[in-house]
């Protein structure tokens, strides 16, 4: 055995050899217990090494190493690569003390909590450890009692005001376009807008005001200091074992071999400026975040759905058929069989219509769908220009078994608009399977 670990030692210096040989080589080490390489483990954490070297070294000091180790890694966050800090993160959560170091590290380091996944924060919730699960408790939720906890909730108001699409257009322009393109405006530094996993108000809401809150890695800045004297601030698009490639502000790429590196810190935080929640008023926010939301990637398609302009018949009842729909999400798809939208499993699913109202009023809403009994209770909206009702999913004897319910009414403005029907939260297995909304002017009182 030793003479293979004596290889392995001896691979895992070999700066010649490929990234993933020496990373095979140092998960062996691990493998075999070899406490006594940690101090040569902790050498291999520097921005010159490639990221896979870095991202073994911590995973095999996860194993081998103690409770200071942890804290001596999290303590160089700032110098870490996205990869090398989900490697970090991930050898945390797999032993109780690396995580009780890992919570107090996120609990005095916004950007390490602000790194934590659903995933992440559910593990460490769910620890076997008591100890661990009431620090993860604590940690967590005095991070909802914070000052942009309360900017979120004063802003609250603006879900309850009509958005202005062309005020928003402007709005986005001027405060957002320098990262982040919607509808040819902008530039692509940041996240796409256009295909957002969640278009839901209270999402947007909180990207704006509080934008380091759900950072993925990739967004992170990084201040880079090359040996040629540049400072270079950007995200860090890809990396590889001899390079990194960043996304400057300007929208540009960079790349920069490893060995050219003088320095590499990250700042903690993405490159959009906080303090948007309170620049703007709570009627340009929802102006933002309307444009945002009717900004979509291409519709689905499928045999048998036609999108097309939808009017009223001779008695003013308009029929939003599912034919008639534009559908947009990963999983919803349009099924010839019942004619229906189906496959309703995800918040990213929603199905718009284009229509023409022929009057001001409200109307009477109701909705043609079937969705089992034992589906548990899920909630929908449809949302029009000035208003928008919700409503729980309708049970019937199974999938089969399509029935007319009203839920309720909505008012409409006269003229061409879009109608939008999507969860309302969270989806429980599926939402229903849907072949119309059905739309009635009430008499005037």
């Amino acid at each position: 055995m030793e003479p293979v670990i004596a290889l392995a030692a001896s691979s895992a210096r070999d700066e010649s050899a490929a990234g993933s040989v020496r990373a095979e080589a140092i998960s062996l080490l691990s493998a075999a217990g070899q406490r006594d390489q940690l101090p040569f483990l902790q050498s291999l954490l520097g921005y010159e090494i490639p990221f896979e070297v870095q991202s073994a070294a911590i995973s095999a000091m996860g194993e081998l190493g103690s409770k200071d180790d942890a804290q001596m890694l999290l303590k160089r966050w700032n110098q870490l690569g996205p990869a090398v800090r989900r490697s970090l993160v991930a050898a945390c959560i797999v032993k109780s003390d690396w995580s009780a170091a890992l919570l107090d590290a996120a609990n005095a380091d916004p950007s390490i909590l602000n790194s934590l996944t659903d995933s992440d924060r559910q593990r460490l919730l769910a620890s076997s450890v008591v100890a661990v699960r009431e620090r993860a408790a604590e940690v967590f939720a005095a991070a909802h009692t914070s000052p942009v906890a309360e900017q979120l909730e004063a802003l609250q108001v603006a879900d309850s005001l009509k958005g202005d699409t062309a005020h928003g257009r402007e709005l986005f322009t001027s405060q957002c376009s320098m990262c982040h393109k919607v509808e040819n405006v902008g530039r692509q530094v940041g996240p796409d807008l256009t295909s957002l996993t969640d278009r839901s108000f209270q999402a947007m809401l909180t990207a704006i005001v509080d934008p380091n809150a759900a950072l993925e890695d990739k967004y992170v800045s990084y201040l880079v200091t090359t040996k040629a004297g540049e400072n270079l601030l950007g995200s860090i698009a890809s990396e590889t074992g001899t390079s990194l490639t960043l996304m400057l502000t300007d929208g540009n790429e960079r790349t920069v071999l490893r060995k050219d590196l003088q320095g590499i810190l990250s700042t903690g935080k993405s490159l959009m400026p906080e303090g948007l929640g309170t620049a703007i008023e709570p009627q340009g926010i929802a102006d933002v975040i309307a444009f945002i939301q009717q900004a979509r990637p291409p519709h689905s398609k499928f045999p048998g759905n036609e999108p097309q302009l939808v009017a009223a018949d001779s008695s003013g009842r308009i029929e939003l058929l599912a034919t008639k729909a534009y559908i947009y999400g990963p999983e919803i798809r349009f099924s010839t069989r019942y004619r229906q939208l189906e496959n309703w499993l995800s918040e990213r699913d929603e199905v718009a219509w284009q229509v023409d109202v022929p009057n001001d009023g409200s109307y009477t809403v109701e909705v043609e769908a079937s969705c089992e009994s034992e589906v548990p209770d899920n909630t929908f909206q449809i949302i029009a220009a000035n208003d928008r009702i919700i409503a729980n999913t309708p049970p019937t004897k199974n999938e089969n078994d399509f029935r007319v319910r009203p839920i309720g009414t909505i008012k409409l403005s006269a003229g061409r608009q879009e109608i939008v029907m999507r969860a309302a939260a969270p989806i429980k297995r599926r939402l229903l399977d849907l072949r119309g909304v059905y739309l009635s002017s009430t008499p005037k009182q």
